[in-house]
């Protein structure tokens, strides 16, 4: 009768062995109770990180290069009185201009002087276009010629005439006389006569840089 508990013992030392091979498998597949899912990330991955809002789109960039070209006159500074001789209560000439720091690559230069306060919308006191890109100063006083010696065309003012008309407002208000000059990558080569509008118009694909001086006056 000893065979029967001796192949009792097989049994359960089979029975043992198994379960000890079961065991050795779980562990090495990790499979204890805090173990990730099998084709999970590992205990060490790095958590997931949260959701990021898309990039912005870079700025845009700006329509004209960067410049230092500045405007400026003897006879009056920025957002300051336009002496009499330079208006229609004077003898109406145009004032003295210097202009520096435009671009190396400046072609041409165009000056455009308004009245945005006029009664009947802005008036234009001056067209003049095509000044050649060595042109750095007007002198006080030019011509009312559709050509000027040197370089230079000039169009209709607000008035129907050519070149420079004086600042003229109705007895009352200050109003603001705006001179804007404009640095262009080419010359316009238009003829003598043109609107503002007309100017402006084709100005718009060449402007490399602009500036501004503001005069005021009032009667």
């Amino acid at each position: 009768m000893r065979g029967i508990p001796d192949a009792h013992c097989r049994i359960v030392i089979g029975l043992c062995a198994a379960m000890a091979a079961v065991v050795a498998v779980t562990a090495a597949c990790g499979g204890d109770s805090g173990a990730q899912p099998a084709g999970g990330p590992s205990p060490t991955a790095a958590p997931t990180a949260a959701p990021t809002a898309a990039p912005t789109a870079p700025p845009t960039a700006a329509p004209t290069a960067a410049s230092s070209l500045t405007l400026t006159s003897t006879a009056f500074g920025e957002n300051t009185t336009i002496p009499e001789e330079y208006t229609c209560s004077g003898a109406s000439i145009s004032p003295p201009l210097h202009w520096s720091g435009a671009p190396p690559s400046t072609k041409a230069f165009v000056l455009l002087v308004d009245d945005p306060e006029a009664p009947s919308g802005t008036f234009d006191h001056w067209v003049l276009y095509d000044l050649p890109a060595s042109t750095t100063e007007l002198p006080a006083g030019l011509p009312a010629a559709e050509m000027l010696t040197g370089g230079g065309t000039q169009g209709k003012n607000g008035a129907g005439g050519i070149g420079y008309l004086g600042p003229c407002p109705p007895p009352g208000s200050e109003h603001r006389y705006q001179f804007r000059l404009f640095a262009l990558d080419a010359a316009l080569n238009l003829e003598p006569g043109k609107s503002k509008a007309e100017v402006e118009g084709a100005i718009q694909t060449h402007i490399l840089a602009q500036t501004m001086l503001t005069g005021l006056f009032k009667r």
